[in-house]
């Protein structure tokens, strides 16, 4: 099944990142990123001044669940909206003044 498949994360990520690029033609304003120590978020939209970020998480939560990595880019960047792509998971949060939406990839 497509849940037990090892590389479930890399095919997911590569699903958001096919919708991204249909859905808004993106071409030169999808970027990610990743800073010298390794903390990284997997794509960052630019639509002229504003960043939103998007990190795909191949799992299911239960909770809204922020990792490090992209409290440190919401942190650092403050933007006004962050997405985070998973298996299962709707809800919106507000951290730093940024509203984190959990979006199922189902609904992309």
């Amino acid at each position: 099944s497509f849940s037990q498949r090892n590389d479930i994360g890399n095919l997911l990520e590569n699903f958001v990142f096919m919708e991204l690029k249909r859905s808004f033609n993106l071409n030169e304003n999808l970027f990610y990123w990743r800073t010298t120590s390794g903390t990284e978020v997997d794509f960052i939209i630019k639509k002229g001044n504003e960043l939103i970020p998007i990190e795909v998480k191949a799992k299911n939560f239960n909770t809204s669940k922020i990792s490090r990595s992209f409290r440190s880019f919401i942190n650092t960047y403050k933007p006004r909206t962050a997405l985070i792509i998973n298996m299962n998971f709707s809800a919106n949060v507000k951290i730093e003044g940024c509203n984190v939406l959990f979006v199922p990839a189902y609904l992309l």
